[in-house]
């Protein structure tokens, strides 16, 4: 069971007597833009710690995809210092998911732990059936065959299957040549 905090940063002229390290949803980074996440895509996520506090402090960076954890990384921030930026590669699910980054083992004792974790939310992915880069949502091809997917449904192709009728020949062959098969449903 995951615990999530929601923090509200502490106004500019405001400071923590202490350490106060700490991450906000400004903190959170990806490669690519976020509506555009395909499956089996090699992406890098960035997470941006602050010290809103008087005095320096440091810490480790636990980042999770779902439930996976996917990389650990020291942090050390100066006194409302510039913020210190770790990352972690993972490769983007078949499925929807979240991130989730956790601060631990922050030294001196942090004064605010309400803003040591931070829940990302739910980035929904676009399957690729054909393997080409582009995601099912923009691929005019979703299956590589040649055929436009809104051409293969009038023919009564699958656009998300090559060949259709298995014969060895890909739909836009059997297409062109004007022997597309019925789909036996």
């Amino acid at each position: 069971c995951l615990l999530v905090y929601f923090f509200v940063a502490p106004p500019a002229n405001a400071t923590i007597s202490g350490v106060d390290l700490g991450m906000t949803q400004y903190s959170l980074a990806f490669t690519q833009e976020t509506d555009s996440f395909v499956e089996g895509q090699q992406i890098r996520v960035y997470v941006s710690v602050g010290n809103f506090g008087d005095q320096d402090g440091s810490g480790e960076v636990f980042i999770y995809r779902d439930a996976q954890l996917i990389g650990t990384s020291p942090v050390s921030v100066k006194a409302k210092g510039v913020e210190d930026e770790v990352f972690a590669d993972f490769v983007v699910p078949e499925h929807d998911f979240r991130m989730y980054f956790e601060l631990k083992g922050i030294t001196p004792e942090d004064q605010n732990a309400s803003n040591n974790q931070l829940l990302a939310p739910l980035y929904k992915i676009d399957q690729d059936t054909d393997n080409d880069g582009i995601g099912n949502r923009t691929d005019v091809d979703d299956d590589n065959d040649g055929l436009n997917d809104e051409a293969e449904l009038p023919l009564g192709t699958d656009p998300l299957n090559k060949d259709t009728d298995n014969d060895g020949v890909i739909d836009s062959l059997d297409a062109h040549q004007g022997l597309a098969t019925q789909v036996l449903g």
